[in-house]
């Protein structure tokens, strides 16, 4: 519980609104740039994407942006142990439209603590609504949370 409350306490802390947010935390973002670590670099997001569309970009790897999605999460060095340690790390789960459920990490936020997620499920193909959920999870205790869930159609 006290987990929940400090991260509670540290999202409303970091001035961040959710309408200061883009309408979907799904797109095209740029992870190539030398200072990625550093800042998040939103290039489109958006809601219904085409699979054509997406390879003619190549935005599965070797592009100058990639298909993904994105979490703004607290600042890693607010959630550390007495030693030190982060505490606080995610996961990503992806639900394709026919249910099929595969989740991913734990893995540390960047420096900012912001995370991306390359998606590359939708190559498969399937037409549909996607879901992508964003979980904390707390180094010592296991204990998970979502805290970021976005919706997204891949047309055929």
């Amino acid at each position: 519980m006290r987990f929940i409350l400090l991260l509670l306490l540290a999202l409303a802390s970091s001035g961040l609104r959710a309408d200061d947010a883009p309408p979907a935390h799904v797109g095209l973002y740029d992870g190539n740039q030398p200072d990625y670590a550093e800042v998040l670099r939103v290039v489109r997001p958006g809601t219904r994407w085409s699979l054509d569309e997406l390879v003619k970009l190549n935005a599965f790897g070797g592009g100058k942006h990639n298909f993904g999605t994105w979490y703004q999460g607290p600042n890693p060095r607010e959630f550390t142990d007495g030693n030190g340690r982060v505490l606080l790390m995610y996961k990503v789960r992806i639900t394709d439209p026919r249910g099929h459920v595969r989740t991913f990490g734990p893995y540390g936020f960047t420096t900012r603590g912001f995370a991306t997620y390359f998606v590359p499920d939708v190559q498969i193909g399937i037409p549909g609504t996607w879901k992508v959920d964003w979980l904390t999870v707390h180094r010592d205790t296991a204990a998970e949370v979502v805290v970021q869930s976005d919706a997204f159609e891949m047309a055929p």
